[in-house]
């Protein structure tokens, strides 16, 4: 049966069962501890209103006592982090969907006070800001969350028996909690008998989030696609193209090593850090870009802001701090190294090799 009322009441229940507690506000230093400057600038003085959304702490197979067991972890690992109000697992089955689990809510940020969505339709629409990253605590998340859910719906996978089983031959969808557009649900698919996060939503509080608002330089991921044999000057050409055609201000170039030098080398590692055209900051500093996790959040938007992409763009670099050699230095045949736009981590710099002869999408920096 679908579920399309709010599920607060549904969950009233269960946060008297593990000791949540009254859903009054929490105070405003709460929902802002442990927040960088830079992540100041994307919170208002009402972001103690804001839902919160976590991955747990806690991994888990997939025998979770269906959706209400998995709900019910949720609440536990909420109330063991103090955090007030009511929760969700990000679950899908055949005939309930994700998204309507969440009932009227809106708005929801991170433990460290940076947002994570708008709203429902921007999370069916893959509009995701930061990707979740944080547990319950605020401490980092890495790894994949159980969801059976693709645009905010059932991905028709097993669900692992309705959240029942932990068998290795049944198996579901999950997220990445690194991922943005798409990946943040749907990464991929694993077995049901290793254990992985949930992630876990509030769903009380309709809170009108503003819109991030990081300021600096301006990156993004192309709409067009190159081929991997088509020379550097191609690339940083499609960068000035679709640059002038969004009137973006000032010089771009790829994000991609040469062979001699890393992506990140191409660039100047000192003043403002890179943004995206949606106001989401892609690095704390910009002498980040050359660190082994890079991103925290991944190159997912296009110059005009518009379009949330999941697509391989070429990097050319096991990092974008790392030279290696691609393409005979895009010019020759062989495989390159592609990054994945939807994802921040390392899974932003680095996936599996693809021949240069295969088209791909290139990120754009101001330098």
């Amino acid at each position: 049966m679908t579920i399309t009322t709010t599920p607060v009441s549904a969950l009233a229940l269960l946060l008297a069962a593990v000791g949540c507690g009254s859903l009054a506000e929490e105070p405003a230093d709460a929902a802002i501890d442990g927040m960088t400057a830079d992540a100041a600038m994307d919170v208002d003085a009402e972001a103690p209103r804001a839902n919160h959304v976590f991955a747990t702490s806690t991994l888990h197979a997939g025998d979770l006592g269906g959706l209400s067991g998995a709900d019910v972890v949720c609440n536990t690992r909420a109330a063991a982090a103090g955090l007030s109000g009511a929760y969700v697992a990000y679950l899908s089955i055949a005939g309930t969907h994700a998204l309507d689990r969440l009932g009227t809510a809106r708005g929801w940020q991170r433990r460290d006070g940076r947002p994570f969505a708008i709203d429902r339709d921007g999370l069916a629409a893959g509009r995701v800001l930061y990707p979740v990253a944080l547990d319950e605590h605020g401490g980092d998340a890495p790894g994949e969350v159980w969801t059976a859910t693709a645009g905010g719906r059932h991905d028709a996978s097993g669900a692992c028996d309705r959240w029942t089983s932990r068998d290795a031959a049944d198996r579901a969808g999950a997220g990445d909690t690194r991922g943005g557009p798409v990946s943040f649900s749907a990464s991929g698919t694993g077995a049901c008998d290793v254990p992985r996060r949930l992630l876990c939503l509030g769903v009380d509080r309709q809170h009108d989030l503003p819109p991030p608002s990081a300021s600096g330089r301006l990156a993004f991921v192309t709409r067009g696609s190159i081929a991997g044999t088509a020379g550097l000057p191609a690339f940083d050409a499609l960068c000035r193209q679709e640059a002038t055609t969004a009137a973006l201000a000032g010089e771009f170039w790829a994000l991609v090593s040469t062979g001699v030098l890393a992506p990140a080398d191409r660039f100047t590692l000192t003043g403002a850090a890179w943004v995206r055209p949606d106001g989401v900051a892609l690095v704390d500093a910009a002498a980040d870009l050359d660190g082994a996790d890079a991103l925290v959040a991944p190159i997912a938007v296009t110059a005009d802001g518009l379009e949330y992409v999941d697509a391989t763009a070429w990097t050319g670099g096991a990092g974008f701090g790392a030279v290696n050699p691609n393409c005979a230095s895009w010019s020759g045949s062989g495989s390159g190294i592609v990054g994945r736009s939807s994802l921040s981590g390392p899974g932003g710099a680095t996936q599996t090799g693809v021949a240069c002869a295969t088209s791909q999408r290139v990120y754009c920096l101001r330098i």
